[in-house]
């Protein structure tokens, strides 16, 4: 320890003034060591001193040491202020507190000149938790807690942030981070804080055993924009069978561009059937449902196609794809049914009995711009059967449309009449 003891007299004597300072430094194993300075200078007139202590701030770190410990270190900061006349002396007393250590004190004196008093403005934002669930290794759920706490000190055009994080996870000791930086004060903006609602997707598969499986995927999109940039945080959590939740939390920071209006069409539901006959004879039904989501947001669009398979004596399984691509200018599309076409072809079989198939073919035509998809179905009926449909999907250009002529001839009859074996006659015509 070093102790100074400063005794300052002054002697004056008309205009003039004596002043004699005597500086005593007593020092831990030393003998006391005492200077005397006098010096004269013109007598002023007095200025009333101001002494000012603003009020201790303490703040604590705590840190994880490399064993696994928790350790504190303490900071306790004092501030003296003394104004005479135009200047002021501002000493800084800083203490550091740290377990199983002696206390360490450091002493700043600095001499400026005074400055036309700032008011302090602290302003402390609201305290922000996210919490991140991931999967161990081992299978078990390990959550990590993050604390995030902001405080601002507002003088004249600078400003001074702290922000404290506190790191939560299991069977650890919390670890805070105190990070201090000075930056000009910038015009405050107003921060906007955008949550999207909540996209939950499910894909269902069917596990190499033969069992169902579902996959549940949720997205959180939180957007919050402040001046020309924003920060997006992601939120994804994938739950999935005898499984813990899984969460990602990723966060971008992007400039802020014109906002553009989503616009999300959904199509109708497309269900298409296809009848087929399995190698023991029986007929087998396979249903297509497809569901297609478009989101259109300027020159972009994202294509997301649901297509779910549901056969006879098995879970359904559907696929998800999503696709993005430019927007082209909307077509409009024409759907176009041809009459049903039937036809009846009659056999005698091997026995000598008459035989019957109905042969019915549909066809659809979707043409959009100079693309046409064509679709036939055609179902074959048989005495003693069940119908067989099959269904064939063709995309071909769209030729220029000729103007179909039909032209039906007269019917012609004939008749032709023979004498049996027995003597009858018989017509055929």
């Amino acid at each position: 320890k070093k102790k100074i003891r400063t005794r300052v007299i002054k002697k004056v004597k008309g205009d003039k003034q004596e002043v004699t300072k005597i500086e005593t430094v007593e020092e831990d194993d030393k003998q006391p060591e005492t200077t005397v300075t006098v010096e004269e200078i013109p007598f002023e007139e007095e200025h009333l001193e101001e002494i000012k202590e603003l009020p201790e701030e303490v703040r604590v770190v705590e840190t994880i040491t490399e064993d696994g410990k928790p350790k504190k270190k303490k900071i306790r900061t004092r501030v003296i202020k003394k104004v005479k006349g135009d200047k002021q002396e501002v000493t800084k007393i800083e203490t550091v507190e740290e377990d199983d250590k002696q206390p360490e004190t450091t002493v700043t004196v600095e001499e400026i000149p005074v400055e036309e008093e700032q008011s302090e403005e602290i302003k402390e934002l609201p305290e922000e938790v996210r919490v991140v669930e991931t999967i161990t290794e081992d299978g078990k759920p390990k959550k990590k807690k993050i604390r995030t706490r902001v405080i601002k000190k507002v003088k004249g055009d600078k400003q001074e942030v702290t922000k404290i994080e506190t790191v939560e996870e299991d069977d650890k000791q919390p670890e805070t981070t105190v990070t201090v930086e000075e930056i000009p004060v910038e015009e405050e903006q107003p921060e906007e804080i955008k949550e999207l609602p909540e996209e939950v997707r499910v894909v269902e598969t069917i596990t190499e055993d033969g069992k169902p499986k579902k996959k549940k995927i949720r997205t959180r999109v939180i957007k919050k924009v402040k001046g020309d940039k924003q920060e997006v945080t992601k939120i994804e959590t994938v739950e999935e069978d005898d499984k813990e939740p899984e969460t990602t939390v990723t966060v971008e920071e992007i400039p802020v561009e014109e906002e553009q209006p989503e616009e999300i069409k959904e199509l109708p539901e497309e269900v298409r059937v296809v009848e087929s006959i399995t190698e023991d004879g029986k007929p087998k039904k396979k249903k297509i449902r497809t569901r297609v989501i478009k989101k259109v947001k300027g020159d972009k669009q994202e294509v997301t196609k649901i297509e779910t398979v549901e056969e006879d004596d098995k879970q359904p399984e559907t696929t998800v794809t999503v696709e993005e691509i430019p927007v082209e200018e909307e077509q409009p599309e024409e759907i176009r049914e041809l009459p049903e076409e039937v036809r009846v072809v009659e056999t005698i079989t091997e026995d000598g009995q008459p035989k019957k198939k109905k042969i019915r073919t549909r066809v659809i035509k979707k043409v959009k711009g100079d693309k046409q998809e064509v679709t036939k179905i055609e179902t074959v009926e048989e005495d003693d059967k069940q119908p067989e449909t099959t269904v064939t999907v063709e995309e071909i250009p769209v030729e220029e449309e000729q103007p179909e002529e039909i032209k039906e001839l007269p019917e012609e009859v004939r008749v032709v009449e023979t004498i049996t074996e027995d003597g009858k006659p018989k017509k055929k015509k």
